[in-house]
């Protein structure tokens, strides 16, 4: 994080109405049938030939619910209507921040967890006492998680 935030870092950021998205597998199948078919009397047909079915497995971004993301000194919490949960920052691998999201990799979660609707917030600091707002984009966040997780 840049140092002139250091001495204003907040030790708690709460963002209300942030969609928690997670991959989640989704399957699509496909099937055909080729070759031909033999009238054999009035409505009775044979056919010849195959069937052959496939099916694909794939991973796409899901919605999970929408609630409080509070970011602490120690730990990422998200509230939700469905269930809480917290992430301690010792826990936390990668963070990867996008245009509309930050993604949050943990040592104990196979897939990663998105926090999408973040940079609808700003935050104000004050620096040589001048007022200064910033979007809380994933960009920033990543930073604050960071600075957090080194000191």
């Amino acid at each position: 994080i840049c140092k002139v935030f250091d001495d204003n870092l907040p030790k708690l950021i709460e963002l209300l109405n942030i969609t928690l998205m997670e991959p989640r597998a989704v399957r699509t199948s496909t099937g055909g049938y080729g070759g031909g078919s033999v009238r054999v009397a009035k409505g009775v047909s044979i056919r010849m030939g195959g069937a052959q079915g496939r099916s694909t497995s794939h991973d796409e971004l899901t919605n999970i619910d929408t609630g409080t993301l509070t970011i602490s000194n120690k730990r990422i919490v998200y509230r939700k209507k469905k269930k809480n949960y917290d992430i301690p920052l010792t826990k936390v691998v990668n963070l990867t921040p996008f245009r509309d999201a930050l993604e949050v990799q943990v040592s104990n979660k196979q897939k990663p967890e998105y926090f999408k609707g973040t940079e609808k917030y700003t935050k104000s600091f004050n620096v040589d006492r001048e007022n200064v707002n910033v979007i809380l984009n994933s960009s920033f966040l990543k930073a604050i998680i960071i600075s957090l997780i080194q000191n």
